[in-house]
């Protein structure tokens, strides 16, 4: 909560419940740290992943 508290979440029409859940639902929150040895990758869009599976479907 003390977090949360931090940020300006109310002003985007974010708030914590009762019991520590961000409303609205789907809502998401990250912590995100770097760290020098990470490695970082890209999975491509979802819209290229369903364009995908679409023609693996059409060729049959």
């Amino acid at each position: 909560a003390k977090l949360f508290n931090l940020l300006p979440a109310e002003q985007i029409g974010a708030r914590l419940t009762e019991a520590f859940q961000i409303d609205p639902e789907q809502s998401t929150a990250a912590i995100v740290i770097h760290h020098p040895e990470a490695k970082y990758f890209s999975i491509g869009s979802a819209r290229e992943r369903a364009e995908a599976d679409v023609a693996g479907i059409a060729a049959g």
